[in-house]
Parts: structure tokens; C-alpha cells; sequence
């Protein structure tokens, strides 16, 4: 069966198999508060990978803080590669051992209003309990109008556990997530 060449209208067919392949939103969440984290819990094990997107701000008092993610709740056993580019200035940097992934940047308090992050992160083989879990990503962060305030990420990350993922959490590095973070979680590819 071949995918429809149009927008799917009533009474076409997809298989079952080509279904599974699209990616179904798990769980969102908007804040209308200000709170510490987001943590997605309870995540069904149905799906070969996850899909992570954030757009999320901080309300510390500088111009940007580091978008941190754990998994399961676990402090220990990260690994996170990134390179930025900022105006023409391309740069690396990693970090072993740490307690949470990098994914990014946010902008805090000392951005202009009205200004947040974004992070789009996949965690493949998240069921699997044989394998450590791994993390790619893109994020971009801008904290004023003037040239070379903002800031672009690709990110790569191990988490050296063999724990199925079943919760997600997201934090800035310092202060808290502020109200209007948004946070997405979609599985896709079912087992």
C-alpha cells in the first residue's frame, strides 16, 4: 500500500504498519507558573524512539542558563558533546560524568522580554534495556537584538545506563523555568 499523495480524507486507507510509523504526541505541558522543572513520568514503553521538543525561558538573573535533561531521575553517568556557532564563531565542548545532559540554552531574566529557547532532542532505542541511551539534538537560544546574542547548538549525549527510559526532566541550570515553557514528548516507530 502506498502513502496517500494528498492530504488524507475520508475513506482512504492506511495499514496499521504505516500508522505506527507516524509519530503520537505522549504527553505536553504548558506552565502557568514558574516551577523548577518539568518532569514527564510514566512513559509506556511502545515506541522505538522519543522525541523531545522545549521553547522554554529562566528567571535567573543572568542572560542565559543551560537547558539540563535527566532521565529517570538519575544524577550520575552522563556524557554531553555540543557544538555552538555564535555570529561566524564555531566552538566544542563535552563534559563526562556529569549529572544531567546538555541540551541547549535558555535565555534568563538579563534577555530581552519575550524571548525563548528552543530544543529539539531524540532519544532512540529509549525501551531497550540492553544498550546505553543516547541523545542528539539541535537548540537555539537568543537573549537580545544585538548582533551575536544568540546562539546555536548541536548536541549529543550517553546516559552510561541500560534502564529503559520511563521519565524525562527538564531544568535550566540555575533558577527556574518561567510561566509559558512548553514542553512536547511524542513517540515514534512502534515496536
Amino acid at each position: 500500500m502506498a502513502w496517500p499523495t494528498d492530504e488524507i480524507v475520508t475513506g482512504e486507507l492506511v495499514s496499521a504498519a504505516q500508522f505506527n510509523r507516524l509519530e503520537a504526541l505522549l504527553a505536553s505541558d504548558t506552565l502557568d507558573a514558574t516551577a523548577a522543572e518539568i518532569e514527564i513520568a510514566s512513559i509506556p514503553a511502545h515506541w522505538t524512539n522519543l522525541r523531545l521538543t522545549v521553547r522554554a525561558r529562566c528567571n535567573d538573573p543572568n542572560s542565559s542558563q543551560t537547558l539540563r535533561v535527566r532521565l529517570n531521575g538519575s544524577t550520575a553517568s552522563y556524557d554531553s558533546h555540543w557544538i555552538t556557532q555564535q555570529t561566524t564563531v564555531v566552538s566544542g565542548n563535552s563534559s563526562a560524568d556529569a549529572t544531567y545532559l546538555t541540551a541547549g540554552e535558555l535565555p534568563g531574566d538579563g534577555a530581552g522580554t519575550g524571548l525563548f529557547s528552543q530544543a529539539d532532542i531524540l532519544i532512540a532505542g529509549y525501551a531497550g534495556t540492553t544498550r546505553h541511551k543516547t541523545m542528539t539534538g539541535q537548540a537555539f537560544a537568543n537573549w537580545g537584538t544585538a548582533a551575536g546574542s544568540a546562539i546555536q547548538y548541536l548536541v549529543a549525549g550517553d546516559w552510561r545506563v541500560t534502564d529503559a527510559v520511563t521519565s524525562i526532566t527538564i531544568s535550566p541550570s540555575a533558577g527556574s523555568l518561567v510561566t509559558g515553557t512548553e514542553v512536547a514528548l511524542y513517540g515514534g516507530g512502534a515496536i
